[in-house]
């Protein structure tokens, strides 16, 4: 807590640099906003005023705007947690009003991208306080405003980002079409409070009045969408979707009654509707996207009509509504998230959730055994011109993902493990010990059933890196184990494809393509049928968003900070061999150890652990 004294100076300090800039003095004011004071202290107006100053005199880019409106959003969540009833319009106003400045003043598409990041910091930071128990009414209004014209703003930043205006170095005219957007979008913010102030004024429903904002905003957002479906662009704009999916689910959040889930219930049904129609006039590529979106759409709108029925029955008291919307929101989420770890196409997913007779408490339960009932693959085969062979292979086909993360490994790497005998730290024949014999982990007898298995190679890549040596080395990689059997385990005739990423499409490719993980060097999916225990499938994606590089004479890449190619898919190579990671740092020595370093090229040949797992599944 400031003294008397420091507030004195404080004091001071701004009184003396106000005049300054009043009186025309010149000279740069020094000890101004350098107060970190909350809004709820006396000396808030202070500070205020300092910023004010120094944004005259010494600041005002876009960085300075950035890092006010993170300032603002902080008090803000300040005075929520104090339960204080005054400045929310304000602080978000302001906060609001810096976002805007920063998009205005970027002036290439790498500023439009650090706005766009602190934008999104500030939704996500607003939406975690709209899911908080006793929220000011006051509050309400103002976090539901305040996301509408953030989600608005990302209206903006999507066209530029996504190359429907030019990127790179702005010209005046694209930053001026910009400005333009952006002040679209304070006048719609600006009218909307006004029209949120005068039902205030009237005696309006708070949760009617936020349910109505964020359901205007899903609109505003979807409607950006289907516009740039249209036009073929639609995985461009998946955010904008999956944000205008995060204001309907709020919105069924405000229902008081059945009144307010009934709005809510409409909203989402009339979004299904409009999804539904425009999927059958976009490009083929736009559809996956829609397709997601209306299986999303589709749950909310199950659970919606789920407590609806309960409300009819009395089996949830009308003060209960937005407890049981939580409850019932998370179960079908991990619902949800289950059902696509089974690898299911979005469409199948739709139908399955839009089968009315089967209960939500059956979907759960079928679940746990990974299985769908008979009477879903019959519905399903009846509606969709889908062989039943294919189907029912799709359905009942399991699938795993293997994770490869960034990491250090530990000091002893690459010399003898901490358990090692005599003989090996002297650099003697290596001496089988018991500890190592378990250096491996398998899947319950999974496996490449009929080898030789096939693989193609997409060797398209942004760094630079030769092709055709590329091929070779992901091919060396899987020749690595291969030596260390008598079973031909891959072909020898590789294959080249420009396809990427995860099909499953009965394809087994390696690939350069992005990964959401952050710290992800690759990932591979294995697909397999638990009965017969065969793998029908496998992808390996390297993370196009991490730096690669070939080692050229056996010291590991040129650069330092690359990932070796075949060091990474030496290791990814074991998964489609189903051999799992091992993550007990006594074996980080091992091929299959889960971690790997930028620049190191350890895991290009194959230690005892790794071939005792080898040999376990298929032989010496």
């Amino acid at each position: 807590m400031l003294s008397n004294s420091q507030a004195g100076v404080a004091t001071a300090a701004v009184m003396v640099a106000i005049v300054a800039v009043v009186s025309g003095a010149v000279g740069t004011p020094i000890i101004v906003d350098e107060i970190d004071v909350q809004p709820d202290s006396p000396l808030y107006g202070l500070e205020r005023a300092g910023e004010k100053i120094k944004e005259i005199t010494l600041a005002g880019g876009q960085n300075w705007q950035l890092d006010r409106a993170r300032e603002r959003t902080e008090e803000y969540l300040s005075i929520v947690e104090k339960r204080i009833v005054r400045n929310h319009v304000e602080l978000l106003d302001d906060s609001g009003e810096r976002l805007s400045n920063a998009i205005e003043s970027a002036e290439d598409k790498k500023g439009l991208e650090e706005a766009r990041e602190v934008i999104d910091w500030h939704i996500r930071v607003l939406e975690n306080l709209q899911g908080k128990e006793n929220l000011p009414d006051v509050a309400k209004t103002a976090i539901s405003l305040a996301i509408s014209r953030s989600a608005k703003g990302e209206i903006v930043l999507a066209d530029v980002i996504s190359g429907e205006l030019p990127s790179g170095r702005l010209s005046e005219s694209v930053r001026e079409e910009i400005r333009s957007q952006v002040e679209s979008v304070r006048e719609k913010a600006r009218s909307l409070k006004d029209e949120i102030k005068e039902n205030l004024g009237k005696g309006a429903s708070v949760h009617e009045l936020v349910q109505n904002i964020e359901i205007g905003t899903a609109g505003e957002l979807r409607r950006k969408f289907v516009e740039m479906a249209e036009k073929g662009k639609a995985e461009e704009y998946t955010d904008l979707i999956e944000e205008a999916q995060n204001r309907f689910n709020v919105a069924a959040r405000n229902a008081e009654d059945n009144v307010g889930l009934r709005r809510a219930l409409e909203a989402i049904r009339n979004h299904i509707r409009v999804l539904e129609n425009v999927k059958e006039k976009v490009p083929d590529a736009a559809r996956p996207a829609i397709s997601r979106a209306l299986v999303r759409s589709s749950w909310q709108e199950r659970v919606l009509e789920n407590i609806e029925n309960k409300l009819e029955e009395g089996r949830v008291p009308p003060g209960l509504i937005k407890e049981e919307l939580e409850n019932e929101g998370v179960a079908l989420e991990n619902l949800m998230t289950r059902l696509e770890n089974l690898g299911l196409p979005p469409g199948i997913l739709k139908e399955i959730l839009e089968n009315r007779e089967i209960p939500l408490e059956d979907l759960k339960e079928f679940l746990e055994e990974r299985r769908l009932p008979r009477g879903i693959l019959k519905e399903i085969l009846e509606n969709r011109g889908i062989s039943p062979e294919n189907l029912v292979g799709i359905l009942e086909n399991d699938w795993l993902p293997f994770v490869h993360e960034r990491g250090q490994l530990p000091g002893w790497v690459p010399g003898p493990p901490p358990w090692a005998g005599p003989e090996e730290r002297l650099g003697g024949e290596h001496e089988e010990t018991e500890e190592e014999g378990q250096g491996y982990r398998l899947l319950n007898g999974i496996r490449i059933q009929s080898p030789p298995a096939n693989y193609s190679i997409n060797p398209t890549n942004d760094y630079g890196l030769d092709e055709n040596a590329l091929t070779r080395e992901i091919s060396e990689a899987f020749e690595t184990w291969g030596a260390q059997t008598s079973v031909e385990l891959f072909d020898d005739n590789i294959l080249t494809t420009d396809k990427s990423g995860f099909q499953e499409d009965g394809d087994n490719v390696i690939s350069f393509a992005p990964l959401e993980e952050t710290g992800v060097a690759a990932e591979t999916r294995i697909w397999y049928d638990e009965e017969t225990k065969n793998v029908l499938e496998f992808d390996i994606v390297l993370n196009s968003t991490v730096e690669w590089g070939i080692d050229p004479d056996g010291e590991g890449p040129e650069k330092i900070s690359a990932f070796d190619v075949r060091n990474i898919v030496t290791h990814e190579a074991g998964h489609t061999l189903i051999l799992l990671d091992i993550t007990d740092e006594d074996y980080a020595h091992l091929t299959m150890y889960h971690q790997s370093e930028p620049g190191s090229t350890l895991k290009i040949s194959l230690e005892n652990g790794d071939i005792e797992g080898l040999h376990e599944l298929y032989g010496e």
